[in-house]
């Protein structure tokens, strides 16, 4: 079984996130920009557990087959305590804290989160929470109509010697 299996929904009995299950269609999958999928959370496996797709206001949708979206709205300004909130149809179901953010013995680039979920710690629910909390954290600043696969990060700008030695025949 793979380390990100949805649970079964409600009255069913689900996917084990499996290569061999069934395969979903995700709308926007295929395309860039907004309403795409920006990033995807996959199983052990490599089988697709869910997609994330952040709408223009900032706040990211997470799919999954079978199950309620979920929302997800990071608030990063300063002094903000509360970082990221998760809800499920209206109701908040996880949040991350900044903790001990600008306390002495602490250097200011050091930054502590605390994660709360309202399924039990031990659920499959718990850490697909965790999964999307922490993605969207990491990934927030990249550029939604970017194409370029998130977890390879931005390609760094060549440097003169390399640009130059492009230009050579």
């Amino acid at each position: 079984r793979g380390a990100l299996s949805p649970p079964p929904p409600e009255g069913g009995s689900g996917g084990t996130g499996d290569m061999d299950d069934e395969a979903t269609a995700h709308p926007g999958s295929e395309a860039a920009g907004e309403g795409a999928t920006w990033l995807e959370i996959r199983s052990g496996s490599g089988a697709l557990a869910a997609h994330i797709v952040r709408g223009a206001d900032g706040v990211c949708s997470v799919a999954r087959p079978g199950q309620a979206p979920l929302e997800v709205c990071a608030q990063n300004g300063p002094g903000s305590e509360c970082w990221v909130t998760v809800r499920r149809r209206g109701k908040e179901v996880g949040v991350a804290t900044r903790l001990l953010a600008g306390k002495p013995g602490f250097s200011a680039d050091e930054e502590h989160l605390q994660v709360d979920t309202q399924p039990d710690t031990g659920s499959p629910e718990s850490v697909f929470l965790l999964m999307s909390i922490l993605a969207v954290l990491v990934f927030q600043h990249e550029r939604p109509a970017d194409t370029r696969s998130p977890s390879r990060g931005p390609s760094p700008a060549p440097s003169d010697d390399e640009a130059a030695q492009t230009k050579r025949p």
